[in-house]
């Protein structure tokens, strides 16, 4: 991987954690409980993404759309390193 890539993929990647973080500062604003949820039941984020849409969108897709461009840095290095 070049150097330039891997300053944005080091970049997406703290991108991607402070969204996730954000998310759940958002559920824990919620509530003790949904912050916990969030943070041990499975598929208690996609719930509370599902119900407290309006205040966890922003967050998640920052997260989200970090998680998406990593996928495709390591995707184009693995690419590039078949040739």
């Amino acid at each position: 991987m070049s150097t330039p890539l891997l300053v944005v993929f080091l970049a997406v990647a703290l991108a991607t954690v402070l969204g996730w973080l954000w998310f759940l500062v958002v559920a824990f604003r919620a509530g003790i409980a949904w912050g916990l949820a969030c943070l041990f039941v499975p598929f208690a984020a996609l719930l509370f993404l599902a119900t407290h849409w309006d205040q966890a969108k922003a967050p998640f897709l920052t997260s989200f759309l970090g998680s998406l461009v990593m996928g495709g840095i390591v995707g184009r290095g693995t690419a590039d390193d078949l040739k």
